[in-house]
Parts: structure tokens; sequence; C-alpha cells
């Protein structure tokens, strides 16, 4: 890449593609891991595009609802759940902790491969909220990462908790907190 800078122009950034058999080790490897990335979507990942549908219906009927958003709500039949994490919630959970940043109370990064190993430890809760409304199936938008005190006393620390921003609006960090809370 080069930049050129025309006479009367602002800068243009020129790309020359690269000769494609030329292709360094590094792109390759590149190319795999992006591969390897997309090959692991979870379920959830792969149905965005029909959240993106109910999401759409559900704004043009909270447009033409004469009410209030509160009262909108009300009319949604909005059901929340909370449980623990189950083997095949695993990858979902680890895609709210790679792509959940605004609703994220620490922020913290996780490797995958820990996510994994400490969803059945019983040193560790890892509850998973799902949501759901009459215009369709929001899935997995929560999750939380609970560390329990080795010697059993009630001691728990709240490492992570973290929400989809889809469900923003619907009190879901609260009914979390408090799952957790009735179980503590």
């Amino acid at each position: 890449a080069m930049l050129e800078m025309g006479r009367f122009a602002k800068p243009i950034l020129a790309m020359t593609p690269p000769d494609p058999f030329s292709r360094r080790l590094e792109d390759v490897r590149t190319l795999g891991s992006l591969a390897s990335r997309f090959q692991a979507l979870s379920a959830e990942a792969r149905a965005r595009v029909d959240r993106y549908r109910d999401e759409e219906r559900r704004r043009e009927a909270d447009a033409a609802f004469a009410g209030t958003r509160e009262e909108f709500l009300r009319t949604c039949d909005i059901r929340l759940t909370v449980g623990l994490a189950k083997p095949g919630d695993v990858e979902r959970v680890v895609e709210l902790v790679e792509r959940t940043h605004r609703f994220n109370t620490t922020g913290e990064r996780w490797d995958p491969a820990q996510i994994r190993s400490i969803v059945d430890e019983p040193q560790w809760l890892v509850p998973v909220a799902r949501l759901a409304d009459r215009f369709g199936d929001y899935g997995l938008i929560g999750t939380a990462l609970v560390q329990r005190h080795p010697d059993g006393s009630a001691a728990w620390r709240l490492r992570l908790l973290m929400v989809s921003c889809r469900a923003a609006g619907r009190d879901v960090p609260v009914a979390v907190l408090g799952w957790l809370i009735r179980r503590a």
C-alpha cells in the first residue's frame, strides 16, 4: 500500500492486490484462524438473522402502539428464565464474554478454554439467562461467572456479569443478580 496525494485531492490510499501465488505464511495462518472462528459459531449466532427480523417486528409494533413504552412491554408477554449453564450453552457463554462490551461489569477478558473448563467445576457457578416474548426468542442473552470460596463458606465472588444489548431495558441484570442472591 502507498499513500498518494493528488494536487487538489485529499490523500488516497492505493492498495496493490497481493500476488495470489506469493502469500506469506502469516496470511495463510490468519485466514485459517478466521475460518475456524466462523465454524465455531454457536447455534444462537447462526440464528442471528431471524433475531433481527423479530426485532424489526418489535420495533414496528412499538412504533404503532398508542401507550407508553412500559405499557407496550407489558403487552409483549416477556418471559425470562435463569438457570445453570449446560454443556450446550458453553459456546454461547464464550461468545458473550468475547463480544459483550457495553453491558459487561468488569470488561475482563477470559480465554475460551478457561470458560469451558469452569462450567462443570464445583468451585464455579455459571448461570445463564434466556429471554423470549410474543415476537420471538431472544435466546441466551446473559451470563455470569461466579467463583465460590473453596472452603465452602458463603463467600462468592462475582467475576463477570454480562448481558447482550438485545436485552437492554428488560431488567435482565437485576433478575440474574436476584437469582444469584437466592442461591447464595
